[in-house]
């Protein structure tokens, strides 16, 4: 059996194939000649080298695309300042101050620097000690003024 170097791909090969069995170029005139392959053909001879087989490449697809998904929904999903502090000033404008304090808290939370939800905490301490003192509970409300003299002491309705 007498072999010859296929000249595209470099693998030995019989010399009276017409065809490498491994990239499928065509032999022409004792050359070896690149044929025109397919795009089919292509991936068919890539697979074989690389030794990927065919049932995978759909696989590796989807994986790869759900991956990416998986990374944008995660993004989407992921606590951000902004939004927290959207929900609390409209909890604050409904004078619901509990529920804007907590949305304001997990605002500075997530950006303890956030200057405009620092501002509402401390104008939703103050409104909620304001329904407490209209209540009659002094002393709760006392403490709700504490609480936002401590987050901004120069606030003037502080």
């Amino acid at each position: 059996m007498v072999e010859h170097k296929c000249s595209y791909c470099g693998c030995m090969i019989e010399k009276s194939s017409k065809v490498c069995p491994y990239c499928e170029a065509d032999v022409k005139n004792s050359k070896y000649e690149k044929s025109e392959l397919s795009k089919q053909e292509k991936t068919k001879t890539y697979e074989k080298k690389a030794g990927i087989k065919k049932s995978y490449r759909k696989e590796i697809t989807v994986t790869i695309i759900l991956a990416i998904t998986v990374l944008a929904i995660a993004f989407v999903l992921m606590p951000n300042a902004e939004k927290y502090y959207n929900e609390g000033v409209t909890l604050y404008n409904q004078k619901r101050y509990d529920e804007a304090i907590a949305k304001f808290d997990k605002a500075l939370e997530i950006d303890p620097n956030y200057e405009k939800a620092k501002k509402l905490l401390c104008h939703s301490w103050c409104g909620k000690g304001d329904n407490l003192s209209e209540k009659g509970e002094y002393s709760e409300a006392i403490t709700c003024y504490d609480k936002a003299i401590g987050i901004d002491p120069n606030d003037a309705r502080a």
